[in-house]
């Protein structure tokens, strides 16, 4: 198990995580140079914390099959998906025309298939 890990850890695109660093760097040095003395200082730790919670689980999501997920569980993701698409339909905020309410990560389900 550890092993078959390790292989899957050796096989990640080092291109990729180089690139998906240099912009976390840059946007980090875009939004702290945009908030320096402003009401929004700090704001720079905001984004470097939501790198991290969000770069873990894509290397460890890199190394899981998809293939599994992907057979077992896709019907009822777009199936959930459809189900807040209507919900947000029917109960989300009708603003200048657009129905909203809901998180976008939570509508994005559906594209997982």
């Amino acid at each position: 198990m550890i092993k078959e890990l390790v292989l899957r850890a050796k096989k990640i695109d080092l291109i990729i995580i180089a690139l998906l660093l240099c912009f976390m760097a840059i946007s980090t040095i875009v939004i702290y140079s945009a908030t320096n003395n402003t009401k929004f200082a700090g704001l720079h730790v905001n984004n470097l914390v939501m790198f991290a919670a969000m770069f873990v689980p894509m290397l460890v999501l890199t190394m899981l099959d998809y293939r599994g997920i992907v057979r077992h569980l896709s019907v009822y993701l777009y199936i959930f998906g459809i189900l807040l698409l209507i919900f947000v339909m029917f109960k989300g905020l009708n603003i200048n025309g657009s129905h909203d309410g809901l998180i976008f990560i939570l509508c994005s389900f559906s594209h997982l298939n």
